[in-house]
């Protein structure tokens, strides 16, 4: 709030000239939703940020029995999902992802949040052959 006039009696008196209201910040929710693996219900917590829906890497990768690997050199993080098949390699702070020899761009950054957990896209997954879809009963992810 601004104010310009105040007077010299006691007590002293003042008006607001301006008053800012300020929108609330937005942050990361986490969601209620349920992730779904192969049908089965997963106790993994996922986030909703800016409408892009966020999982932990491992967490996911493991329940997929997939194969994960973080390497961090030069202060350059790289965390590579591998299944039997394919395997895709992201870099904390880019949204573009590497599948064999074509890049994919995400719809979100990929993040490293202390003290260790790699967030990512849930899109993600589907590089690897694997379906992601909303449905009803949460976040379902089929091999």
């Amino acid at each position: 709030a601004w104010y310009s006039v105040v007077t010299d009696s006691l007590p002293g008196q003042t008006h607001p000239t301006y008053v800012m209201v300020l929108p609330e910040a937005k942050t990361q929710e986490e969601t209620p939703e349920a992730i779904l693996i192969n049908g089965e219900k997963q106790e993994i917590t996922n986030r909703q940020e800016n409408g892009v829906c966020m999982v932990p890497v491992r967490a996911v990768a493991e329940a997929l029995d997939l194969e994960v690997g973080y390497e961090k050199v030069d202060g350059v993080q790289t965390i590579t999902v591998a299944g039997e098949d394919s395997s895709v390699v992201v870099t904390a702070h880019s949204a573009e992802a590497k599948s064999g020899d074509q890049i994919k761009v995400l719809d979100a950054e990929v993040y490293v949040e202390e003290p260790g957990t790699t967030w990512a896209p849930a899109g993600l997954f589907s590089l690897l052959g694997i379906s992601v879809e909303e449905t009803a009963d949460g976040l379902s992810f089929t091999k």
